[in-house]
C-alpha cells in the first residue's frame, strides 16, 4: 500500500486487514499495554471490530500504520475526530521495540499533527499516565502544553495513576 503522508523514511499509510494480528500483538504487549487504555488482553475479534469501525465512512478515528524504511513499526491516530469543535485525541506508540528511540515517532507525529490542522482541526489532545515520561517529553518536544491533571484517573499495575492532559492549538 502507498504512503498516505511521508517525509522520505518515515510514512504513515492506512490500516489493512493484514496488519490486525501484528497490531493486536504490539496492543497484547504487556510493556505497551501499561501505558495504554488496553487493560485486558485483546482477542483477533476485538481487532476486527476495532478495524470496521476505523474504516467506515462515518468513521471519527483515523488510525495509520507508521513505517520505517517499508517496514510497520507502530501505529498513530486521531481519534474521537469532532467536527463541529474541531478537535480529536492523538494516539501513537511504537510495537517494535528495536525502533524505538530513535527520533521515529515524533517525525510520524509531526506528519500527523500538520495534517489534522490541515483538515480543519482547531486543537489536537493526548491524555499520558504520570508514569509515562518519554511520551509527556515527546508531547512537550511537538509543542503541546500542559492543561491539566486527572487525579488517580486510571489502574494500572496494581495502582491508581495520574491522567496529565495535554493539548496544542492550531496556531501554536
Amino acid at each position: 500500500m502507498s504512503a498516505f503522508l511521508s517525509d522520505g523514511g518515515v510514512e504513515l499509510r492506512a490500516v489493512e486487514r493484514n496488519d490486525l494480528e501484528l497490531i493486536r500483538a504490539w496492543r497484547n504487549d504487556p510493556e505497551l499495554r501499561s501505558r495504554t487504555r488496553e487493560w485486558k488482553m485483546l482477542t483477533s475479534e476485538d481487532q476486527s471490530r476495532w478495524f470496521e469501525r476505523i474504516t467506515r465512512s462515518d468513521r471519527v478515528d483515523h488510525m495509520f500504520v507508521v513505517t520505517h524504511l517499508g517496514a510497520p513499526i507502530g501505529v498513530v491516530g486521531l481519534c474521537g475526530w469532532n467536527t463541529h469543535d474541531r478537535h480529536a485525541e492523538i494516539s501513537f506508540y511504537i510495537g517494535e521495540r528495536e525502533s524505538r528511540g530513535q527520533g521515529l515517532m515524533k517525525i510520524a507525529l509531526s506528519l500527523l499533527i500538520t495534517w489534522g490542522f490541515q483538515q480543519g482541526l482547531h486543537r489536537i489532545w493526548a491524555e499520558v499516565y504520570d508514569f509515562n515520561v518519554q511520551s509527556e517529553n515527546l508531547l512537550e518536544r511537538l509543542d503541546f502544553t500542559h492543561e491539566g491533571r486527572q487525579l488517580q484517573h486510571a489502574f494500572r499495575d496494581g495502582r491508581f495513576v495520574d491522567s496529565i492532559m495535554m493539548g496544542r492549538l492550531a496556531h501554536d
